[in-house]
């Protein structure tokens, strides 16, 4: 009797610290996965590097393509006057990130954004394409108005510079909120969704 409970009592140590192991290495498996960060996966920032000497990225489709109620126009000659002023305010925005200009970048955004949003203070050129600009609404307040635009886009070799949540030539669309009072166009809010 006392042989069969020490032999049962043997088997379980031993099916028990099997476990145990088993349950450290998923648990060193999974870690090693997460340890591997986004921001190990983006591109080296060089920032000498003109890109427009890059044929890889000249190559792309670097133009807008407007969307409004499911009507898609890919507009090819740099006149943005006959979609809206946020079309044109946008196009000069990816002119400032191609340009990697931080501080023009910046004055794109109203300074309550930055309340609780990182200010960029250098970026590199970034190899913007594909742009998707898709309005999604615009509503009227007592001295505004007030558009919201799902933005998609893609960057080649994404340094995160501008943004580390995203890889190379991956797109994670946006919803921004940008704001006319009628002295001045604003990016009051970036969001990953938008709720009406």
């Amino acid at each position: 009797m006392i042989t069969a409970i020490v032999i049962v009592l043997a088997i379980s140590l031993v099916g028990g610290i099997i476990l145990a192991l088993d349950g450290k290495v998923q648990t060193s498996d999974s870690n090693d996965t997460s340890e591997t960060t986004l921001r190990q996966l983006l591109a080296i920032p060089n920032w000498d590097e003109d890109i427009y000497e890059d044929k890889e990225w000249l190559d792309q489709n670097r133009s807008i393509t407007y969307i409004d109620g499911g009507v898609s126009v890919t507009i090819t000659d740099g006149v943005y006057d006959g979609y809206g002023i946020c079309v044109d305010f946008m196009a000069l925005y990816f002119e400032a990130l191609m340009q990697g200009n931080a501080e023009a970048l910046c004055g794109f955004y109203a300074d309550e954004y930055f309340a609780s949003n990182y200010r960029w203070d250098e970026i590199t050129m970034q190899r913007v394409y594909d742009i998707k600009l898709e309005r999604i609404t615009a509503f009227d307040s007592a001295d505004s108005t007030a558009y919201v635009y799902k933005v998609s886009y893609k960057i080649m070799k994404n340094d995160g510079t501008f943004r580390n949540d995203v890889k190379s030539d991956a797109e994670r669309p946006e919803f921004y909120t940008i704001v006319d009072d009628g002295r001045e166009i604003k990016i009051t809010d970036v969001s990953y969704s938008y709720n009406p």
